[in-house]
């Protein structure tokens, strides 16, 4: 299962909306409620429960979470929407540091859904590598191919018939050529933070991207989370009302990782 919903569901989005509104309905038979008692715990009307059951109405975030408020729900919970078919892709994984062996642990459950396979790592490090291959057999049933010995080993592993994409996870001056490398032989590229270092890197980045028509990503950001969707899409809706100003901070002290490369 996996949680996936775009601010508004409109009627074009039909399978989407089938399968929220079946998804709907199975909740409000498992807590025997009529129509018009979830309409009404929900503070909507009876003919939009009816349609949204039926996958013919236009959906938000505000709505979700009503109904999800009225089923006592998690609204994650409600819209945790089944995903079968979805493509498994191939990952090059290169560099296998901190942040290389963490990435390691999050694709577990990509692969352990059949969304994801780790086909390559890659590092200069033989016991980063042994490290690897150690954790990677302990959820996926295929071992990787290992791409060490020099320095530009990395590059044999950014071949279409070995990869869909290069996750880079590389000392910084490395992420620039690495991806764009990797999108030149025909890989969609993942980098961690950052993906360029000056602001020529980021145009070529662009450049080679359009040309090669290939995805292009910076890692290591929280944009994407569930969370954050949901909290962007309601502010876009105007659940807080105009927002005037926003403060965060970061705090992140990570000289101790740099005495074990």
């Amino acid at each position: 299962m996996n949680y996936s919903f775009p601010g508004m569901v409109r009627q074009d989005d039909k399978s989407l909306l089938r399968a929220l509104g079946q998804r709907l309905r199975q909740e409000r038979e498992r807590r025997r409620f009529t129509v018009t008692e979830l309409a009404e715990c929900a503070d909507l009307s009876r003919r939009y429960v009816t349609e949204a059951e039926a996958g013919r109405a236009n959906l938000t975030v505000l709505k979700l979470a009503q109904l999800a408020g009225a089923l006592g729900l998690p609204l994650r919970e409600l819209c945790d929407l089944p995903t079968a078919g979805a493509p498994s892709e191939r990952v090059a994984l290169i560099g296998l540091g901190n942040r290389g062996s963490s990435l390691i642990d999050m694709l577990e459950w990509l692969i352990g859904e059949g969304h994801a396979e780790i086909t390559a790592i890659s590092d200069i490090n033989p016991k980063k590598i042994e490290q690897a291959q150690a954790r990677i057999g302990q959820f996926q049933k295929t071992a990787p191919q290992v791409f060490t010995g020099s320095e530009g080993a990395w590059k044999a592993a950014c071949n279409t018939d070995i990869a869909d994409l290069a996750l880079i996870c590389t000392p910084w001056e490395w992420h620039t050529p690495m991806a764009a490398h990797a999108m030149r032989q025909g890989l969609h590229a993942a980098s961690e933070v950052p993906i360029a270092t000056t602001y020529q890197e980021a145009i070529d980045l662009v450049q080679v991207a359009e040309e090669t028509q290939r995805h292009c990503i910076m890692l290591e950001n929280c944009c994407y989370n569930g969370e954050e969707l949901w909290i962007m899409q309601m502010i876009k809706e105007g659940v807080f009302g105009s927002l005037t100003h926003a403060e965060c901070a970061y705090l992140h002290d990570l000289r101790v990782m740099m005495l074990d490369p």
